[in-house]
């Protein structure tokens, strides 16, 4: 579990979830091999006062090496 505090609140994710976008990120490449940025939202629910990210949204998207929109359709 992965652990931060951002605003006087505390989110924790799970080590599987930050994997997880580094495995779909990592393999988001052009034809020519450059990077192209990945967009996910993470999703999960309130815990007293901690947020806690549960599993990420990859919406439909379109990328490049410096950006990224959301299309507006989930995967």
């Amino acid at each position: 579990m992965v652990s931060f505090n951002f605003r006087n609140k505390m989110y924790l994710i799970p080590l599987e979830v930050i994997q997880q976008f580094g495995s779909v990120s990592a393999k988001n490449k052009s034809d020519s091999g450059q990077h192209i940025e990945t967009l996910a939202y993470l999703i999960g629910y309130k815990s007293n006062d901690d947020f806690i990210g549960t599993h990420l949204v990859f919406p439909e998207q379109e990328g490049k090496s410096d950006s990224v929109d959301d299309k507006g359709k989930s995967k």
